[in-house]
């Protein structure tokens, strides 16, 4: 039986720097996956992020060698990568699949008031 998948969605760094000495732990007992958002893909929507990460889901499970049992995902998310995570699990709920099971979600500090904070118009700013 494969370990379960990992998927790690970092906050606004984009890369999860902050958990990057527990990533080398966890990547001992599950297949670890982090996400990071390139600069040139900074004006991504909201839901082209969910809609990119469920469909890595999709490709990662998508293997032959995981037909007779679903592959477990856990989804971890820390600050803006926690609403984000919210937001994935949801969308994975409505999928239909035989090949993928939802285990599990953890949020690290999430950012679950991001619609309420001045950051969707400070980053653009930031990181120009």
């Amino acid at each position: 039986k494969p370990p379960p998948l990992l998927i790690y969605l970092p906050g606004l760094d984009g890369f999860g720097i902050s958990a990057t000495a527990q990533l080398d732990d966890l990547s001992s007992t599950f297949e670890l996956w982090r996400m990071s958002v390139d600069k040139g893909n900074l004006q991504l929507s909201f839901s082209d992020l969910v809609n990119r990460v469920v469909k890595f889901v999709k490709d990662a499970t998508s293997s032959a060698e995981f037909i007779e049992s679903p592959r477990e995902v856990i989804i971890v998310g820390e600050s803006f990568g926690g609403l984000l995570t919210c937001a994935v699990g949801m969308a994975l709920t409505k999928v239909q699949s035989k090949k993928f099971t939802l285990k599990g979600m953890t949020l690290v500090n999430p950012a679950t008031s991001f619609d309420e904070t001045a950051w969707e118009q400070i980053v653009p700013v930031l990181t120009s």
